[in-house]
C-alpha cells in the first residue's frame, strides 16, 4: 500500500510473513540471520520506519535439564537501530520429561530519519549460553506451525509538499 500524506502519516506499508523452517540450537553461540526474515525497503526519505517482528517459539528442554537456556532475538534496521528479545529458562532442578515452553514475541523498532534510498531489515538470533544440542528454539516445522510476521511502514517525518 503506498500513498504520499502529511507528516506523521503511513507513506508504505508491507506485511510479510513466513512459514520456512527455523530452530537454532542452545550450543549455537553465532548470531545468524532468521530464515527468510529480511526485507529490503525504498523510502522516500525525511522519513523513519516502524517494524514490528512478531513471532510464537518454543523452547525445547530435554530430560534431565539443570542449566540455563537464554536465546536472543534482535531486530534491525540497516544493523544501526536494533532492539532485542530474550527468550529464556533456569532450572536447578532436574526435569523429568521433555519440556516444550511457549513464548510469544514482538519486538518493535522505529529508526531515525532516514535519508531517501534502500533500507535493509532483518531478525537475527543467537543462544547467548552454550546449553547444548539437545536444547532448541523453534520457530516454525512439521508440529509448530506458527508463522513470523515483520510489519514495516515508512512514516512521514516532513509536511510533503507544503502540506
Amino acid at each position: 500500500m503506498i500513498g504520499i500524506d502529511k507528516k506523521g502519516k503511513i507513506v508504505q506499508e508491507y506485511y510479510l510473513e513466513f512459514n520456512t523452517d527455523a530452530y537454532k540450537y542452545g550450543n549455537d553461540l553465532s548470531i545468524t540471520l532468521i530464515p527468510d526474515t529480511e526485507f529490503n525497503i525504498s523510502t522516500t526519505g525525511n522519513s523513519k520506519l516502524r517494524v514490528i517482528f512478531s513471532a510464537s517459539t518454543v523452547l525445547s528442554l530435554p530430560p534431565n535439564f539443570t542449566s540455563a537456556a537464554r536465546f536472543n532475538i534482535t531486530l534491525s534496521i540497516d544493523e544501526t537501530f536494533n532492539k532485542t528479545a530474550r527468550v529464556s529458562y533456569f532450572s536447578n532442578y532436574a526435569l523429568p520429561d521433555i519440556i516444550q515452553i511457549s513464548y510469544t514475541i514482538s519486538i518493535i523498532l522505529e529508526s531515525e530519519t532516514l535519508s531517501k534510498g534502500l533500507h535493509n531489515v532483518k531478525v537475527f538470533w543467537n543462544s547467548i549460553y552454550d546449553s547444548g544440542n539437545s536444547v532448541f528454539l523453534i520457530m516454525y516445522n512439521a508440529n509448530f506451525r506458527y508463522p513470523r510476521s515483520l510489519l514495516i511502514e515508512e512514516i512521514g517525518t516532513a509536511n510533503l509538499f507544503g502540506l
